[in-house]
Parts: structure tokens; C-alpha cells; sequence
């Protein structure tokens, strides 16, 4: 299990503006030299943080 944590500060007062955390687990299937399954809690990104926080004009 991985922990993705992501903040994001005002650089003009150090102003904290948002944080993300998104957890992710690989693996969990038959060993094998095939693709390993991945699984990604939330599927969003901190992308989308980014778009909550900034206006597009």
C-alpha cells in the first residue's frame, strides 16, 4: 500500500490552499511474467484539486 500525499501553498504567504491523498496498492494477483494489476483510491488526481482551486478565465 503507497500513500500520495500533495499540498499546495500560496507562495506569496505560504498560505496552505489544498491537500490531496490518494493511496494505491499494486500487485495482489498470480505472480507470473504478465501485467500486474494496479488499483488507485481515488481514480481523480491532484489535477483535479488544481481545477478546484484556480479559476479559468
Amino acid at each position: 500500500m503507497l500513500q500520495l500525499r500533495t499540498w499546495m501553498y500560496r507562495k506569496s504567504d505560504n498560505k496552505l490552499l489544498g491537500e490531496s491523498t490518494v493511496y494505491m496498492r499494486r500487485g495482489g494477483g498470480i505472480p507470473g511474467p504478465w501485467y500486474m494489476p494496479a488499483f488507485i483510491c481515488p481514480q481523480k488526481t491532484d489535477v483535479d484539486m488544481k481545477e478546484q482551486i484556480f479559476i479559468k478565465e
